[in-house]
């Protein structure tokens, strides 16, 4: 388990942070959106829509760039200054930090509003073709993980580091909530 802080000490005292997220870089994540969707594609072509979820977790550039997102701090000003040139990948952004606790219709959704800017395949038929299949719509990659030792050999040991360093991107009381956590003391 992640330590649950990091402290710094000073001679003039010690700074306690207990978030420990990405530095947001637009470059990064458009180099990761664009693996991810590129490497995806085959996945729409999938029939069974429960095969093309297992398909979509399981793409080893799309678990990247899922991760990589679920550390960043989506809701700081540094991660709007960066995509402020295109607020529906904020947005969008927004949803996939929470990915591992959310339907996996809410993340292909997510997904669908992401593709349309880096994909050629439609992401948003294949996002209805989930939300219409009862079976898998509301199941969480959690949920998916715990079935699936592949899956949570790698969505699993993610969200055992962020239960430490953001617990609120694996429980979230709500995907809108953010806190920072710093302490700053002095010798006193």
């Amino acid at each position: 388990r992640q330590v649950q802080h990091k402290e710094v000490v000073s001679d003039t005292g010690k700074v306690i942070t207990y978030y420990d997220l990405e530095k947001p870089d637009a470059a990064v994540l458009d180099a990761k959106l664009t693996a991810a969707f590129a490497s995806a594609e085959s996945v729409l072509s999938c029939e069974c829509a429960k095969t093309a979820v297992q398909q979509l977790f399981m793409n080893k550039e799309m678990q990247e760039m899922l991760i990589y997102v679920s550390r960043l701090p989506v809701f700081s000003a540094e991660v709007a200054g960066e995509l402020k040139a295109d607020l529906g990948l904020l947005a969008a952004v927004k949803h996939l930090k929470y990915f591992y606790s959310i339907p996996v219709s809410t993340v292909l959704f997510a997904l669908s509003s992401v593709g349309t800017q880096y994909a050629k395949g439609d992401w948003e038929g294949l996002a209805y073709r989930v939300a219409a299949n009862s079976s898998i719509a509301k199941l969480t990659v959690r949920a998916l993980s715990k079935a699936d030792p592949e899956l949570d050999a790698v969505y699993g040991s993610n969200a055992a580091y962020l239960e430490c360093a953001d617990p609120h991107a694996v429980f979230p009381t709500s995907i809108y909530r953010m806190c920072d956590g710093h302490v700053h003391a002095n010798h006193d």
